[in-house]
């Protein structure tokens, strides 16, 4: 007696429902977007001076269509620039022009404007965060994992959280800064400008979309132009004489830079620092000079330093190092040859290297009260690759690193990143420490809501912890599956 012999289409393995391998490939981004909107976006921070001159821009352009700040000179004080009787923001304007529609709603539901800013928890000011820092930050996560499948896909996620959680990146999440959104807008136009097609040429399109982005970067932080550059010889090295996509695509965030300076400031090519009321802005090339050894000591390793408080900085120079040498291998499964990690370590390399140069001739070390170097925040997203092939190879000193990291900027975004300390308590650390044991934390949607203090941080905090957990979890077996 014979058995039939099944056909074809009963030997095929069972395909799983198309909703559940479209789930499968997008589970691990999703819940790292849910994890870092979780700790990031509920908190609200005092209105500080450099939040003020980029609220009241945003503010000056929507509610009474100007770049004059006069009308919100009451708080301020700091941070401006004049020219001619009249105050302006002395920031570049990427930013306040992007936070003008989430101004405009906030405005619709019954919102004070900002010329009654509260100090602290004012809604406006959040909502122009959320779309400035916040909602940038939960992009960047992703977006860092995606560089990090590059070269190590077992330990892109880890490696993602890290640096989302466990560096600058946090602090600067939550309040009215450039360095978040520029971050992402800088490490999108990498990926665009090495997103190879299936025919292995990357496409005319994402190379003027690269130049777009790096432009736009320039807009919402001058010193991106650091990271232009960059990027422009990294063109130049892959794509040749294709590389005009590159600068076509920079154009237009050209010209709209150029008219709002002639507009704000009497030309193309003046920019707000020649206005500023720091004079140190008006030193060098926007504010930094050549750099200095003392003072790139200080960036790297004082009591802010950027290797001090966050270690997993470390630990992605150690990672990119690795891939740079002769015959160092990507992790198993690795979405790109060898030849692609090493340029992607580079890379990351020489634009932390700009970046680092550039704070070691900055007037300040740490730029202001922040919770460390705060111009190099740009050039962390591109370690991520680095951080994952250590996380491949040494799980435990990665981890380490990142909780050490994620205690010291945890620290400081829940009580104040901005640390201002008096004059007799110099070390930031002991600062927010001092904070914390006085019960001083800060402000999120629920606290405010609740009147319940400190003790409303923690729903969405155990919520993300939960979801880092099985985000985890489910990586880990993902890679034992595909083993």
């Amino acid at each position: 007696m014979t058995t039939a012999r099944p056909t074809a289409r009963e030997a095929a393995p069972r395909q799983p429902p198309a909703p559940r391998r479209w789930w499968a490939r997008v589970r691990s981004d999703v819940l790292l977007a849910a994890v870092v909107a979780l700790v990031v976006v509920p908190v609200l921070q005092p209105l500080m001076a450099q939040q003020a001159s980029r609220y009241a821009l945003t503010a000056a352009l929507a509610d009474q269509g100007t770049v004059v700040i006069d009308a919100y000179a009451e708080y301020v004080t700091v941070d401006r620039a004049e020219r001619e009787g009249r105050l302006y923001s002395d920031k570049a304007p990427g930013q306040p022009v992007l936070g003008v529609p989430a101004y405009l709603a906030y405005r619709a539901f019954g919102g004070a404007p900002a010329t009654q800013a509260l100090p602290l928890g004012d809604l406006g000011l959040w909502s122009v965060n959320l779309v400035s820092a916040a909602l940038p930050a939960v992009a960047l996560a992703v977006l860092m994992r995606r560089l990090a499948l590059r070269v190590a896909p077992r330990g892109a996620t880890p490696a993602a959280l890290g640096m989302a959680l466990a560096t600058m990146l946090l602090p600067f999440a939550t309040v009215l800064f450039s360095h978040v959104l520029s971050a992402a807008l800088g490490l999108a136009a990498y990926l665009l400008l090495t997103r190879a097609g299936g025919d292995g040429r990357v496409p005319g399109w994402a190379i003027a979309g690269s130049g777009l982005l790096a432009g736009l970067a320039v807009t919402v932080e001058f010193t991106m132009g650091l990271l232009a550059a960059v990027l422009g010889v990294t063109g130049l090295a892959l794509h040749r004489w294709r590389t005009w996509w590159y600068v076509l695509g920079g154009v237009v965030p050209a010209l709209l830079l150029g008219w709002y300076n002639a507009v704000a400031f009497g030309g193309p090519l003046t920019l707000s620092y020649e206005f500023s009321g720091f004079a140190q802005h008006q030193d060098g090339l926007v504010g930094a000079q050549l750099p200095r050894l003392a003072s790139t000591v200080t960036v790297l390793f004082s009591e802010r330093g950027l290797l001090t408080l966050t270690p997993l900085v470390a630990v992605g120079v150690i990672g990119c190092l690795a891939l740079l040498r002769s015959g160092a291998r990507p992790g198993a499964g690795a979405a790109s040859p060898p030849r692609a990690c090493r340029r992607d370590a580079l890379v990351a390399l020489a634009v932390l290297a700009a970046f680092v140069a550039l704070m070691g001739g900055w007037s300040n070390p740490t730029g202001g009260a922040s919770p460390g170097p705060r111009y190099v925040v740009p050039a962390l997203p591109f370690l991520a690759g680095g951080v994952a092939w250590v996380f491949e190879r040494a799980r435990a000193w990665a981890a380490a690193a990142a909780v050490a990291g994620g205690a010291a900027m945890g620290l400081a975004t829940f009580t104040l990143p901005l640390a201002q300390q008096p004059f007799f308590e110099p070390v930031a650390l002991r600062y927010w420490l001092g904070r914390a044991a006085d019960g001083q934390w800060a402000d999120t949607l629920l606290t405010r809501a609740t009147s319940g203090g400190g003790v409303w941080l923690l729903p969405p905090l155990l919520l993300a912890a939960a979801l880092t957990a099985w985000l985890l979890a489910t990586d880990a077996r993902s890679a034992r599956s595909a083993a």
